[in-house]
């Protein structure tokens, strides 16, 4: 089925940048903001809004009614979620020769677009994240099965490269069997451990129980028919100690077998503000750099949140003294095509 035929939850995924050339330049701001709201988020909860102050500028926030209390505990899942919009927009922009800044103040971020050259004409001639315009609709979270082939290790080569250009960022990526194997041990101790609070949270999360909401992540996603979902939730809802278990041996050898590369991106072990925006900035920017050539890549964060965990993840990938993992993701060729995540509309998230 094509997400996009769905419902309304997916009316935002049909922004094209060829409507551009129809817009009125009031209209170009607006246009970018559609383009932050496809972005990735923490448990796709979009937790953005933005107030649109004139046709140059917005101020962006993060609303706390759509925080995930258990599976963001530090909340800086909704500072890279945060990151994530903004990237999405400053590629927007360039696409059409705009230049996108940004000023954070306290827990609101002002951002400012203004034209970078009056006599560029065309569209994609300028700017280093100009073309991965294109790839805005086709990144996905897939969590299914990836497998290896040619370009991998090239690619995140350039995005390892790439990863200079954002501020406070290292990023870190193995090939090895070895890594991959105690990264998914690790996996597996992280779920195993994981409170009972985060799975009835993940499980109300699903838009599946909220038919009005378009927030969420849908069972098809994961792989799961929306009648598998309702006996999982059941079995929950009976012997909770059971989904840890299960999730967590189908994790283990989905990572061990099925993922030939993980990344891992770190920053300050302080957690400030600017450091999860451009934590979100860098992970939106790969995803859509994977998006681009074909690959997929998708967060495996429960070892992030544990302390003793993230210091043995630090061990493996050789993070910096003062740095600390703040994203841990899968990579790879998808074996199997993922669905879109539904979207809010944009009178929805507008202040």
């Amino acid at each position: 089925m094509d997400d996009l035929d769905n419902n309304h939850c997916y009316d935002s995924w049909r922004w094209k940048p060829s409507d551009y050339n129809s817009l009125t330049e009031e209209q170009h701001l607006p246009f970018f903001v559609r383009a932050g709201m496809l972005a990735a988020s923490v448990h796709n909860s979009q937790p953005w809004r933005v107030e649109l102050l004139s046709q140059k500028e917005f101020i962006l926030t993060a609303d706390p009614e759509y925080s995930v209390v258990e599976g963001d505990p530090s909340k800086m899942g909704l500072k890279i979620s945060l990151g994530c919009f903004l990237m999405n927009v400053e590629v927007a922009a360039e696409y059409f020769n705009y230049q996108m800044t940004y000023k954070i103040d306290d827990q609101s971020i002002l951002v400012s677009i203004c034209k970078k050259n009056a006599d560029l004409s065309l569209a994609g001639e300028d700017g280093f994240f100009s073309d991965l315009c294109l790839s805005i609709t086709d990144r996905r979270s897939n969590k299914f099965a990836y497998r290896t082939g040619l370009g991998i290790d090239r690619a995140l080569q350039e995005i390892q490269a790439a990863s200079s250009l954002f501020t406070g960022i290292e990023f870190h990526y193995s090939s090895e069997q070895q890594t991959i194997e105690d990264v998914s041990v690790l996996h597996q101790r992280a779920i195993r451990n994981i409170r009972s609070p985060f799975w009835r949270e993940l499980f109300t999360w699903s838009p599946l129980l909220r038919e009005t909401s378009c927030v969420g992540i849908p069972p098809d996603v994961f792989g799961i028919s929306d009648r598998v979902f309702r006996v999982m939730r059941y079995f929950f809802s009976k012997f909770p100690s059971i989904v840890p278990v299960v999730m967590s041996a189908k994790d283990k050898k989905l990572i061990r077998h099925k993922t030939p590369l993980i990344g891992v991106i770190s920053s300050s072990s302080i957690m400030g503000i600017e450091d999860g925006i451009n934590v979100g900035r860098f992970y939106e920017f790969a995803s859509l750099y994977a998006a681009k050539y074909n690959f997929a890549m998708t967060p495996i964060h429960a070892m992030v949140e544990d302390k003793q965990m993230n210091h043995e993840v630090s061990s493996l990938f050789g993070i910096s003294s003062g740095f600390r993992s703040q994203m841990i993701f899968r990579f790879g060729y998808p074996v199997k095509a993922s669905s879109h995540t539904p979207r809010m509309s944009f009178d929805d998230i507008l202040i």
